[in-house]
């Protein structure tokens, strides 16, 4: 701004210097070259108190343009704050939404933008087994087949854990919830096939058995870990709704872990 303004202020001088000059030119013009002798001296002037009338005019000329220049400049002080607070102005009438306070817009407070839903890691693994089978004993143990954990039982369950030991931590746990279940199938009899009276309870026993290997399995690895054992009905997690009392048998033939927390990588834990 100072730069275009000092050009100015050069522009109108010349052009005052141009005024003045001119008249002189013009004498020398009418007169002719100056010849030695012949012409007024090297001390002497043209018109020396109409040019000295000029001069005073000029001095008058430039005090006045001066002044009016260092009025205008006072002018344009804080021009880009006020251009910044009416842009601002505008843009908040227009949607009232670059402040919280009630002063941008017009007294109002604008509506507070809605929350947004925390991000909670909450996923379920499902773990299916074969039928079950008593053991050599006629038992249904941790070995027995069907309830002990397979190789790939043990694969998916070393990734798991893999994945979430950075994110266990003594303040903020990782978390699990084991529920096991299985079938209502009877266990029979071999080699004549026939039902055993104590199935339920067998079936039952299954349960809680797979669901308490996988829970020694995690809490081996340090996690924090909620058994769900089932009491009393045998309680199976899928049921077909269009054929009710119809067991969906090899599903339910399952341990699901349920991750609650993910310590501190759960996202959706509240700061509050």
């Amino acid at each position: 701004m100072e730069r275009i303004e000092r050009i100015m202020l050069y522009v109108i001088v010349l052009t005052l210097a141009g005024v003045v000059a001119w008249p002189l030119l013009e004498d020398q013009e009418r007169n002719g070259p100056e010849e030695p002798g012949n012409g007024p001296g090297a001390g002497d002037c043209v018109d020396c108190e109409g040019l000295e009338q000029r001069l005073k005019a000029i001095d008058s000329a430039l005090g006045r343009l001066d002044k009016t220049v260092s009025d205008a400049v006072r002018g344009l002080e804080g021009l880009e704050g006020r251009i910044a607070d009416a842009v601002s102005k505008k843009l908040l009438a227009e949607g009232c939404q670059l402040t919280k306070t009630p002063e941008g817009c017009g007294g109002v407070a604008p509506p507070p933008l809605p929350p947004l839903p925390p991000i909670k890691v909450n996923s379920k693994f499902t773990f299916l087994y074969e039928n079950a089978r008593l053991n050599e004993d006629g038992e249904i143990a941790r070995d027995s087949v069907g309830v002990k954990l397979t190789q790939r039982h043990r694969k998916r369950l070393e990734r798991l854990t893999k994945a979430l030991q950075p994110c266990h931590a003594a303040s903020a746990p990782v978390e699990f919830e084991v529920a096991g279940y299985s079938s209502t199938a009877d266990f029979r009899i071999r080699p004549d096939g026939s039902s055993m009276s104590n199935s339920d309870e067998l079936n039952r026993k299954t349960a809680n058995l797979r669901a308490q290997i996988v829970v020694d399995y995690l809490e081996g690895e340090r996690f924090q870990v909620n058994l769900t054992q089932p009491s009393g009905d045998l309680q199976r997690p899928y049921v077909d709704d269009a054929q009710p009392g119809v067991d969906q048998q090899a599903l339910n033939r399952t341990v699901l872990i349920e991750l609650k927390s993910a310590g501190t990588c759960d996202l959706g834990e509240s700061n509050d």
